[in-house]
């Protein structure tokens, strides 16, 4: 494994495995090695053949609440009451985990996967292409697609500043996870930002500039940051030439919210409300653009 240094790993288990005993062994490696993070458990679920949980005792809710997204899969192969019979066995274990319907087998990447840490140490223009470009042009096209998507961007004229962490913050603890699927942003901060879990990655303690640039991955309710290489930033340093042109803009924040259906428009209007992207010093100099791609 370390000579190979795969970006990410997929464990497929057996469809007896506990989700709990799984997440909770990961968590574990990461905290001993800081080598690993976990992005998600999730749960594919046969529709044509599925009859339902064999144990709804506590001890089995317990378990599924470790569940972070649910895949109906082969939907198309039935009729509408055996999938609402499905949905009703879900029922059975009295828990709210977000789902999706799989196209013929297949699920968008973007919501699957967080961005790829390998980014950490790519070129802006790279990144960028990331961010704006993270959902399949198929998925894009596909008006039944099982998600919507908002992209967004703050800029600021003052680049010496990064995000609000204190009001980032609030929008990633306030997002729930059957609404919102996956979060994923390139940073901007003036000072380390915190990830949600208690393990650090050793390379976030070596951003020595005043601001730094962070990839942001957020799923089912846990974050993580991770430095964007110093040497591969091209985070621009405030200009001392007193003939610069003062309308430049700086992005300090690129995102893109990927969400549940029916979703868009009203985390649109909440992200907008409630302020939770801001600069440290908001100033009429600033501009936040929220689009919704589909």
């Amino acid at each position: 494994m370390a000579a190979s240094a795969p970006d990410r790993i997929i464990i497929e288990t057996s469809g007896s495995a506990f989700p709990a005993t799984l997440a909770m062994e990961v968590n574990r490696l990461g905290r001993e090695t800081g080598n690993y993070v976990l992005d998600g458990v999730i749960v594919v679920i046969d529709v044509e053949n599925w009859k339902g949980y064999d144990d709804t005792s506590y001890t089995a809710k317990m378990q599924a609440r470790y569940t972070d997204l649910i895949v109906f899969n082969k939907w198309e192969l039935v009729d509408e009451r055996r999938y609402e019979d499905c949905l009703d066995r879900m029922g059975d274990l009295e828990i709210q985990v977000a789902s999706v319907k799989s196209d013929k087998g297949r699920v968008d990447q973007s919501v699957i996967l967080g961005m790829d840490n390998a980014l950490a140490n790519a070129d802006e223009s790279k990144l960028s292409h990331a961010i704006d470009h993270g959902i399949s042009h198929d998925h894009a096209q596909d008006h039944q697609s099982e998600v919507e998507v908002l992209s967004i961007t703050l800029s600021s004229q003052n680049t010496s500043q990064g995000v609000k962490l204190e009001a980032l913050g609030k929008f990633l603890t306030s997002a729930p996870k059957d609404e919102i699927y996956r979060i994923k942003a390139i940073v901007q901060a003036s000072r380390l930002p915190e990830s949600s879990e208690s393990i650090s990655d050793p390379a976030m303690s070596l951003q020595g500039k005043k601001a730094a640039k962070y990839i942001l991955n957020w799923a089912f309710g846990r974050w993580a940051f991770s430095p964007i290489s110093t040497s591969q930033s091209r985070f621009v340093e405030p200009s001392t030439d007193v003939e610069r042109d003062e309308r430049a803009e700086c992005l300090i924040l690129q995102m893109t919210v990927i969400l549940a259906r029916y979703e868009a428009a009203k985390w649109k209007n909440r992200i907008e409300t409630d302020r939770y992207l801001l600069p440290e010093e908001p100033s009429e100099k600033s501009a936040l653009r929220i689009t919704r791609l589909m």
